[in-house]
């Protein structure tokens, strides 16, 4: 696609180039984050999780520490990944949680956070408020 503003400033797309040659070097996070997530404790069973993310239609879940910190992310495919190789689902959310986690801020811009996500190899890059 060829990138080409109108009138407004908005971006045009033709067919044409790649997908990385999209009008995204003035976007920030914030306008292009998706809100569908869920939060957690840390304590909270894997199958009432997993409920919990097939009833609100989450593909990601945050897991969050008592004192309200920022401690995992879990995933729909983590989660079966877990499940699939015999983790029971009794066990506590953080025990299947990915705790390295790597987060962006809602000003950064969209191509830092894109490059940010390649660099490590990850698929969600959760958005805090500071």
């Amino acid at each position: 696609m060829t990138e080409r503003r109108n009138s407004e400033g908005k971006c045009i797309y033709e067919r044409g180039n790649t997908m990385t040659d999209m009008c995204i070097t003035k976007l920030s996070v914030a306008e292009a984050m998706s809100h569908e997530f869920g939060t957690v404790s840390e304590d909270i069973p894997v199958h009432i999780v997993i409920d919990l993310m097939l009833q609100n239609h989450w593909g990601e879940v945050l897991v969050f520490d008592e004192n309200n910190s920022l401690i995992g992310l879990v995933t729909k495919e983590r989660l079966v990944r877990s499940i699939t190789d015999g983790t029971s689902d009794n066990l506590p959310i953080k025990s299947v949680c990915c705790n390295k986690v790597i987060t962006t801020d809602k000003e950064e811009e969209l191509v830092e956070a894109r490059d940010v996500m390649r660099r490590h190899r990850i698929g969600r890059l959760p958005v805090l408020n500071h």
